[in-house]
């Protein structure tokens, strides 16, 4: 009888591994980037990748380059001891497991509360391992309950720790020139480009 007992309890076991093992499963699937959208445009990453590879470089990052409809460039403002306060682009590294847009969507919610899906976002180019995106914002986009902005617009964001405040920017020159002391001057560098591709369009 006893025998049988073990028998039962090593057939549950068993039985819990494999529904333990089809729901984690479910929950990696459900967070991959199609769950999020796609972009619009893939370009290749260093090392002749496409953007849609997953973890091509643990030290690769994804920075959005983010203009209000009707109040410009968003830059965050941050402070750090070594650089005093400056300007950033929302961004960050690209984890493992996944590409520069997905990175991208996450870190804009994780600095500012905007919640946006990758199929708003469009590829731009690499600088380096830097990967830059462009996303346009409206007033949909704001958060309820987050502070204000610093250069005085009605749009309120919900700021991580590591920034005090934001500031929108209307002319892209001034916004390059407040993020230049961010992640190398890349930041700065992609909003000047993305400039010139704007004036060579006009």
């Amino acid at each position: 009888m006893e025998s049988y007992v073990w028998f039962a309890l090593a057939v549950a076991f068993f039985g819990l591994c494999l529904l333990y093992a089809w729901v984690r499963n479910t929950m990696q699937s459900s967070a991959t980037p199609a769950a999020l959208g796609s972009t619009s445009e893939m370009r290749p990453l260093v090392g002749g990748q496409s953007e849609n590879d997953l973890g091509v470089d643990r030290d690769a990052r994804a920075f959005l380059i983010a203009r209000h409809n009707k109040h410009g460039y968003l830059v965050l403002n941050a402070f750090k001891e070594r650089k005093g306060q400056h300007g950033q682009l929302p961004g960050g590294r690209i984890d493992l497991g996944e590409n520069g847009a997905v990175a991208s969507v996450r870190e804009l919610f994780e600095e500012t509360g905007i919640l946006v899906t990758t199929d708003r976002i469009k590829y731009l180019w690499p600088i380096g391992n830097k990967h830059f995106y462009y996303v346009e914002l409206n007033d949909n986009d704001q958060v309820k309950g987050g502070q204000l902005s610093h250069s005085g617009e009605q749009f309120r964001l919900k700021l991580s720790d590591e920034h005090i405040s934001f500031s929108f920017y209307k002319d892209i020159h001034a916004a390059a020139k407040a993020v230049l002391r961010h992640s190398g001057g890349a930041p700065a560098n992609a909003l000047e480009k993305y400039a010139s591709e704007l004036e060579n369009e006009a």
